[in-house]
């Protein structure tokens, strides 16, 4: 893990901002502070316009060299905007990864050809066009670029793309990025905690939990990893929405066998602990995540794959709903529900069975074919079950770590590691955050930038450095 970024996010309008050098639009300034060699890390500041540290053309080659497996963290509490840089992304991976889920926060980047003209002075010229709002021109000289052979980067790209959601035109902006979306994309750890929100190109909102962000360019290919925790029932919802609004996911998304199965009753189950724990509760999104976990870690959890197994699958699930019975004394659990439950997962196992796959295998068979790969990950590094702020965290590990354990590949294979955070701190749930702002400040920040939890809708607590 050789490079180390860290990509800033201005504060979000309910629209979308954008991520990029060009963040010094306004008062915005992306700062990019070389460190030792081979770390680059990038601030965002509220200040007036300086030239930053690196050139156009040296930050578009860092971009541009990005290694085969790379990968996309949090570095604070989540909901950074790790999905939407993922979906831009992926088509520059045949394989993009996904540690967990994560929304919004846009960055593109796009390869560069040729050398003259110089791709830099396009790239100034539609910068100053898209800052006196002369958007067309921009797109006029965007097309010529192309037409010399001179492919746009990510920070000629973004100035367009800033302009355009700036103007409200986000459907534009959706149709340029799924125009250079050409490649492939997976998970590794995580479960349907932690929402992410995307766009498709005629602006049609999807709030995912569990399919990778990558979903919407159509050559990825997404791979749910082998440390996620499946909730079947949320996977095909999520599944039946994106077919329903045009997204083929026939033959695209892959779910590790080694998976481990959420069932309704852990998330009654997380209910009825954080009940028990009263005003001391973490402050769980209540979808199970961590009974899940906890069945995982005590081995008696079921897995993906025991769904092939339909002969032993009652006996085993048998096990888990009487250790939870003999837990909680408000969990009533009888042969009836063994029976309902046993007869539902026969119809599941049915409907996911095209979608199984050992994908362990499928990524070390990608990376020694030299597939690019693109990891996603999920909440923060705050969230960190080992480094977070321990009891308030998850019960994953959405750190570098993660990567490899949650989908089987070794470390060494890892290179690049892409850390987002945003100009603003959010975080769902209970936890200190000695710093929050509250009253009528926190209230206009909250609204403004739509800091509401995807998967509980609660507020969200904030902080402006």
């Amino acid at each position: 893990m050789n490079n180390i970024s860290s990509i800033s996010n201005p504060i979000r309008a309910p629209r979308a901002a954008f991520l990029g050098s060009n963040l010094h639009h306004h008062h915005h300034r992306l700062t990019i502070l070389p460190r030792r060699p081979n770390v680059v890390v990038c601030s965002s500041s509220v200040s007036t316009p300086t030239s930053p540290s690196l050139s156009v053309a040296q930050e578009a080659n860092r971009i541009g060299s990005l290694s085969q497996v790379s990968g996309v963290l949090g570095c604070q509490w989540g909901d950074e905007g790790k999905g939407k840089l993922v979906d831009i992304l992926a088509h520059h991976f045949d394989i993009v990864a996904r540690c967990q889920n994560e929304r919004e926060a846009v960055k593109l980047f796009h390869e560069i050809k040729g050398a003259t003209p110089n791709h830099v002075t396009y790239t100034t010229l539609i910068d100053g066009y898209c800052t006196i709002n002369d958007l067309e021109e921009a797109l006029r000289l965007c097309k010529v670029m192309e037409a010399k052979g001179l492919y746009p980067g990510v920070v000629t790209y973004n100035s367009i793309l800033r302009k355009l959601c700036e103007e409200g035109r986000i459907r534009d902006a959706n149709k340029l990025l799924h125009e250079m979306s050409e490649r492939k994309v997976v998970p590794d750890n995580g479960g349907a905690n932690a929402g992410h929100t995307i766009y498709n190109a005629e602006g049609k909102k999807f709030a995912l939990h569990l399919v990778p962000s990558g979903i919407l360019n159509e050559d990825t290919l997404c791979v749910i990893g082998n440390g996620v925790v499946v909730h079947l029932p949320g996977l095909f919802e999520e599944i039946d929405g994106l077919e329903s609004n045009g997204v083929s996911c026939e033959g695209r998304i892959l779910v590790s066998d080694r998976a481990h199965l959420l069932f309704d009753f852990h998330q009654e189950v997380d209910g009825l602990r954080e009940f028990e724990l009263a005003k001391s509760f973490i402050g769980t999104t209540k979808r199970g995540i961590g009974p899940c976990y906890s069945s995982k870690v005590i081995r008696n959890g079921i897995r993906v794959g025991d769904l092939r197994h339909m002969d032993t699958f009652p006996q085993k699930l048998d096990v888990l709903l009487l250790d939870a019975a003999s837990r909680f004394q408000g969990f009533n659990y009888g042969t009836e529900m063994l029976r309902e439950e046993v007869e539902k997962y026969k119809r599941y196992a049915e409907r996911l069975e095209p979608f199984i796959a050992d994908t362990v295998h499928v990524m070390n068979d990608a990376i020694l074919e030299n597939k690019k790969i693109l990891v996603e990950g999920g909440q923060a590094t705050m969230l960190d079950i080992d480094f977070g702020t321990y009891p308030f965290v998850t019960s994953s590990s959405p750190s570098a770590g993660g990567i490899c354990t949650g989908l089987g590949i070794a470390p060494r294979v890892v290179g690049d590691l892409i850390g987002v955070v945003k100009a603003y701190t959010t975080r769902v749930g209970s936890g200190p955050f000695p710093t929050e702002i509250l009253g009528q400040g926190g209230d206009l920040l909250r609204f403004a930038g739509q800091e509401f939890g995807t998967t509980t809708g609660r507020p969200s607590s904030l902080w402006l450095a």
